[in-house]
């Protein structure tokens, strides 16, 4: 029944009365691979087939429905105005800039097509198409693991995690380059999953999560740390010899440079314009490393790794567990690395370590223990996080409270395993922990980048399907407004943000005159940009983040431009970083 094991394995093959075959690595997994003879009804978590496709089939209606509800998130509605802009002849990275490789704008092709070619919503076939890329992805994981002879515990009840992490979790992170990345990368870490165990994968299935893999490269380069990781891991348990036999490996690193030479060679103004921007502008804009460390993405991952730190305790990490948070480390430290505090950055990094903390804990708690820890769970974020206004000063300490918390926790464990407490109240109260994680995850996805759409009644009054501009550096005052009435993006970039990082670089590294120059001029040149579009193609409206343009924008052609304009409305919003009120005033333009 299993054949082709790795010639340096030990293994033990047992048959229970209920024909599950149990595989144990005597040598390479010394304790930590220990899967337990259990009953069906308890390997399943009590769940009927029934009730597991009705579970299941909830959870796609519950996402797709909350989705179209929240609307789409700016970057995915940028990147697919940069498709329809690169369909109607621009050329990318010289008639507009977009700091992501090609590769990254181009995924989000297909809902455009679609939307043109059927002539449907193109927000309703993003929010489907991401949907299917859902769907492809649980099906091509669940038929490599479907192979293993469930070595690795993955149940019903695990499976309506990894749909619920894919699907509700993201919020507004959904459809982002980083929630795709983690979709793509799900059937290569099954695979690789079932390497480590020495267990050969389907061939096809390997070579399909190959290509997957090797597409994360060219959408996310960065991620290639959370693949190095975990080749390493692999390595260690199958020798490193082996790994290049698996072409699951050898094909992502061969589609992941054939993907970014191809980029490069057919994209060719990225190296030559926007790879210098990224090394002297988006490298040097790091944010503090405490505010990286209180972002409640990075809070609810310490508090996933504490709740994961009890089920090693208990031994019930199986290889599928390992492989899933080495992944997760990469992503943890490329977020530290990049210095950014944007929350879906870390999204991948949350949703692996949710997904790695069902599959140790299924078998081992019941349903009506799942219930009780997610009500704790969310009830003590609730109290923590939810209630309170991010960046605010009680935000802020609520924050330092869930780090206090994790490492009491952690603590605790380790005084259970020292007096060596019963296992049940370990596992109930670490599932207790990662609800509460997901749920602070989950809020900062919601509130932390949530649109702001004003004006929207005033625009709708003043034109129908107006042409919009904005000036301020936060692309969620400008995007969101200009799907909402149906209108078209003025700018050639997304927002003013080389300016905005400019200016932050300068203010928190006071940089040598040569490095100050170079950044002058990138500066005047994204000033200049914006100047261009809005006299070559005249917006509507203009939306006018006034607090920041008196910091980042003081300029008198700017000032000439807003006297062919009048004002249409004034608003001020707090929901600002760190509780600061910025002011917005919306122009019209005068009919000559």
């Amino acid at each position: 029944m299993i054949s082709r094991l790795g010639a340096k394995s030990s293994l033990s093959v047992v048959e229970n009365p209920t024909n599950l075959i149990v595989v144990e690595n005597l040598t390479n997994f010394a304790g930590a691979e220990r899967l337990t003879q259990l009953p069906r009804s308890l390997r399943q978590g009590g769940w009927s087939h029934i009730g597991f496709v009705s579970a299941l089939v909830a959870i796609y209606f519950a996402a797709i429905a909350n989705q179209i509800h929240l609307g789409v998130y700016t970057d995915p509605l940028w990147l697919m105005d940069v498709c329809a802009r690169m369909l109607s002849g621009q050329i990318p990275y010289v008639d507009f800039l977009e700091n992501s490789p090609p590769v990254a704008i181009l995924i989000y092709l297909p809902p455009v097509l679609a939307s043109s070619w059927l002539g449907i919503n193109q927000d309703l076939a993003f929010i489907v198409y991401v949907a299917v890329l859902v769907t492809a992805s649980l099906f091509a994981s669940a038929w490599i693991m479907h192979k293993a002879d469930r070595l690795t515990e993955v149940r019903r009840p695990v499976a309506l995690t990894i749909a619920a992490s894919l699907l509700l979790l993201p919020d507004y992170t959904y459809g982002q380059r980083d929630h795709i990345a983690l979709i793509l990368a799900m059937p290569w870490l099954s695979a690789i999953s079932l390497r480590a165990s020495c267990i050969n994968p389907p061939r096809l299935a390997a070579i399909v999560s190959g290509l997957a893999a090797g597409l994360i490269f060219a959408i996310r380069p960065h991620y290639a740390l959370s693949f190095v990781l975990v080749v390493a891991f692999v390595g260690s348990r199958r020798g490193v010899r082996a790994l290049f036999d698996f072409p699951e490996l050898t094909v992502a690193v061969a589609m992941g440079s054939v993907f970014t030479i191809l980029s490069m060679v057919l994209f060719p103004n990225y190296l030559r314009i926007m790879f210098p921007l990224l090394i002297d502008v988006y490298a040097r804009d790091r944010e503090n490393f405490i505010v990286l460390l209180l972002n409640p993405t990075i809070v609810a991952s310490t508090l996933l790794l504490s709740a994961l730190y009890a089920f090693k305790n208990i031994e019930s990490l199986n290889t599928l567990c390992m492989i899933l948070i080495c992944a997760a480390l990469g992503v943890l430290v490329s977020f530290f690395i990049q210095g950014k505090p944007f929350a879906y950055h870390a999204y991948p990094c949350v949703a692996l370590l949710i997904i790695s903390i069902s599959i140790a804990a299924a078998g081992r708690i019941t349903n009506a223990e799942v219930f009780i820890a997610a009500f704790v769970g969310c009830l003590i974020t609730w109290r923590f996080s939810i209630t309170y206004e991010i960046g605010s000063l009680p935000w802020i300490l609520s924050q330092i409270g869930f780090c206090i918390f994790a490492i009491v926790f952690v603590g605790f464990v380790f005084c259970l395993k020292l007096m060596g407490f019963r296992q049940r109240p370990t596992v109930i109260f670490a599932a207790t922990c990662a609800f509460a994680a997901a749920a602070l995850a989950w809020s900062a996805f919601h509130m932390e980048w949530s649109p702001r759409p004003l004006f929207v009644d005033e625009i709708k009054m003043f034109r129908p399907r107006p042409t919009v501009a904005l000036v301020g550096a936060v692309g969620e005052f400008g995007h969101p407004v200009t799907n909402l009435v149906h209108g078209r993006w003025g700018q050639s970039v997304i927002a003013l943000i080389i300016t905005d990082s400019i200016d932050r670089i300068i203010k928190a590294q006071s940089p040598e005159t040569e490095v100050y120059r170079k950044l002058y001029l990138y500066k005047s040149e994204d000033q200049q940009r914006f100047l261009s579009d809005v006299n070559n193609n005249p917006p509507d409206v203009i939306i006018l983040d006034s607090t920041w343009a008196s910091d980042h924008f003081v300029d008198p052609r700017l000032d000439a431009i807003l006297k062919n304009y009048r004002e249409l409305g004034r608003k001020e919003d707090t929901r600002y970083f760190f509780g600061m009120t910025h002011s917005y005033l919306l122009y019209g333009r005068i009919n000559e």
